[in-house]
């Protein structure tokens, strides 16, 4: 009996993620200009409020309350402990007005792809027009997106894991295609933790030792066991392969081109994983086009029900927008091909541009 009903859990449990909703991804906006950086420059690294972005954001405020009169404004603080201001629209979503180095940085809802397409002219109007009102432009990179634990991957540790595993097999090329910051999200083949060792080399190591217990116990994957796993597959990526940064920024595990550290100690609903090799959203549009990509990728991921392998780098050199175009391709079934390739040709691709494949 006790058998039938774990078995029983089981098949509801692969049930309940093979039919989950879309994604919430929740981005993070950020606006500067000359006056930012040149005062966040003189601060020194890490110092995150200076006069020039306290006013300017007092700006931001201003402005957006200027567009919506029916939005609710209230001060709160900031991770940094700092005054930020939470901004209701009559619609229901949210979005904080808050600082980061050099910049005004606006946090918003997380929200589906399609809700976000829906509500594209509304983010465009109250957020990016409302920036250019008062001369603040989107950074050109340093972008960074979360993703829903449970609402992107159903909780699931085999999706998280392929998931990070598909990301970190083309993250060279797609954190070049996407305009990505070497200091703030490098890829892991480009970090060197010792003269014979990268990140990478450390990544498929804990891999192979995860996948192990994986294989294990996923005969009998019920609740405990796949929070379990999920819980060892995020802390142990950060205790035992991000253990370096490109720049040597600390704490390492948050300086990478996928970070993990939104999960252990964060509650259900808040527990994301970060993509912060992304170009910064530079309008509306762009942010629900890539967000649609990324959806479709996921859907993609979700269908594949086995270890994806982890792929190490090869010394083929091709054009970035072919090793994407690859990526797209790949998801065809989710996405669609034509449209999305000339999404990412208008929004993403410097040209010229070619790397090492990771193929």
């Amino acid at each position: 009996m006790n058998r039938l009903l774990l078995f029983s859990l089981q098949i509801l449990f692969y049930t309940v993620s093979a039919f989950a909703g879309e994604a919430t991804f929740g981005p993070e906006f950020n606006f500067t200009n000359e006056r930012l950086i040149k005062a966040g420059r003189a601060a020194g690294q890490g110092v995150v409020d200076t006069k020039a972005n306290i006013a300017a954001q007092k700006q931001f405020v201003d402005e957006v309350e200027r567009r919506c009169s029916g939005c609710v404004i209230k001060k709160q603080k900031d991770k940094f402990g700092l005054e930020a201001f939470k901004v209701r629209t009559p619609e229901g979503w949210s979005f904080a007005i808050t600082l980061d180095p050099w910049v005004v940085e606006v946090i918003a809802d997380g929200m589906t792809s399609k809700e976000i397409a829906v509500r594209a002219p509304r983010i465009q109007y109250l957020i990016f027009d409302a920036a250019r009102a008062i001369n603040l432009a989107p950074q050109e990179h340093g972008g960074h997106i979360h993703i829903g634990i449970s609402s992107g991957f159903s909780r699931d540790p085999l999706q998280i894991r392929n998931f990070v595993v598909d990301w970190a097999n083309y993250s060279k090329v797609m954190a070049e295609a996407f305009y990505f910051s070497i200091h703030n999200a490098a890829p892991m083949e480009m970090i060197q933790i010792s003269e014979n060792e990268t990140v990478k080399d450390r990544f498929i190591q804990f891999i192979e030792s995860w996948d192990k217990e994986f294989r294990e116990q996923s005969s009998f994957l019920w609740f405990s066991r796949t929070e379990d796993l999920i819980k060892k597959f995020s802390q142990g990526m950060i205790d035992q392969v991000y253990v370096k940064s490109y720049a040597d920024w600390d704490p390492p595990h948050k300086y990478q081109n996928i970070n993990l550290s939104h999960i252990k100690g964060f509650p259900r609903e808040e527990q994301t994983i970060e993509l912060r090799a992304v170009r910064e959203f530079q309008s509306a549009e762009h942010y629900a086009e890539f967000t649609r990509v990324l959806q479709g990728r996921i859907d993609y991921l979700s269908r594949i029900k086995s270890l994806l392998p982890v792929v190490r780098s090869n010394r083929r050199v091709r054009p970035a927008h072919k090793i994407f175009d690859d990526y797209i391709y790949k998801s065809n079934g989710s996405l669609d091909y034509n449209r999305d390739m000339s999404s990412f040709d208008k929004f993403q691709f410097p040209i010229e541009i070619s790397c090492e494949s990771v193929f």
